[in-house]
C-alpha cells in the first residue's frame, strides 16, 4: 500500500537497516544483546519472591500467581498488537487515550 501523496515517502517499504544514518541504532549497536536466560532468571526469581511474600502475608493463595501469569500470556500479545498497529493503548480495565 503506498501513500496517496507522492511527495511523502512510502514508509512501509523502508526498513531500519536500509536507512543511511540512524543515531539511535548507531548508539545501541555498541552494546551486546542481552541473553534470554537473564529474562528467564529474573522472571523465576520474581515468581519465587512473590510466592514467599504470599506465604508470609496470606492475602491471596499462592496458586493465584499462576492464574495471573496465564492471564498475562493470554491477554498481553493481542493488546500489544493493537497498540503497535494503532497506537491506541487498550488496558484490561479500560482504555487509555494517551500516546
Amino acid at each position: 500500500m503506498s501513500n496517496l501523496d507522492p511527495a511523502l515517502p512510502d514508509t512501509q517499504s523502508y526498513s531500519s537497516r536500509s536507512q543511511s544514518f540512524d543515531p539511535f541504532m548507531h548508539a545501541i549497536s555498541k552494546y551486546k544483546e542481552v541473553p534470554d536466560w537473564w529474562y528467564i532468571s529474573i522472571s523465576l526469581l520474581s515468581f519465587v519472591l512473590d510466592a514467599i511474600a504470599l506465604s508470609i502475608y496470606p492475602t491471596n493463595p499462592v496458586w493465584s500467581l499462576v492464574i495471573v501469569g496465564l492471564a498475562d500470556v493470554v491477554y498481553l500479545p493481542p493488546l500489544g498488537i493493537i497498540q503497535g498497529v494503532n497506537g491506541f493503548q487498550v488496558g484490561l480495565v479500560g482504555t487509555s487515550l494517551t500516546r
